[in-house]
This record gives structure tokens, sequence and C-alpha cells, in this order.
């Protein structure tokens, strides 16, 4: 994910199709690499993971992917607000919470 995230928008659009369609290790691949690339024009697409997508690991790739590109755009959470997504990314970031801090580089409890 990180030699993607090098690559930069070359690799956007396709991450954005692979994350929308295909089994669930191809779409939790694209969320993460969408997640290392931090680029805003991902969120629609990672939007409609959180609201449709039915796996679990998918759906938690799509959380950090999200969190990632609040944090490296400088966001706030009500950024989500026009996706319509604030309460359900809050409600996978906090179910998947331990787990993730460390992936966001933040500190554990």
């Amino acid at each position: 994910a990180k030699k993607i995230a090098k690559m930069g928008e070359a690799v956007l659009d396709r991450l954005l199709e692979l994350s929308e369609s295909g089994v669930w290790f191809t779409r939790a691949a694209a969320a993460l690499g969408l997640g290392e690339l931090g680029m805003e024009p991902a969120v629609p697409s990672l939007a409609r993971i959180l609201k449709k997508d039915r796996n679990r690991t998918v759906i938690k790739e799509a959380t950090v992917a999200i969190a990632r590109i609040l944090i490296r755009n400088h966001r706030d959470i009500s950024y989500l607000d026009q996706f319509g997504i604030r309460m359900e990314f809050l409600s996978y970031l906090n179910e998947y919470a331990r787990e993730l801090k460390p992936r966001l580089g933040l500190k554990s409890d």
C-alpha cells in the first residue's frame, strides 16, 4: 500500500473502481490503498462502503482510510456530513478503536 501511495493520482481511479467491486479482499486492499493516498476524492467511494458493504474487514479498512484522509487534509469530522456518514464513521471508529489507534498513529489507552 505504501508503494501505491507513492504513485499518487495515477492509481486513484483504479483504486476507486476496485473499492466498489470484486471480492471482499480486493475491496479491503483498495480501501487500504485509498487511505495511504490520503486524497479527498476517495471519500465518496469510502462513504458508500460504510453505507452498503457488509464485510467487516472492508468496513474497517474504509474507516481507517477515511480517518487518514481527514487527518492528512486537516479536516474536521463535520466534513463527513456532506456524505451522510458522520454517525456511521464514528460508530465504526468506536467499534474498532483499540485496533485502529496504532494504525492511525494514536496512543493506546
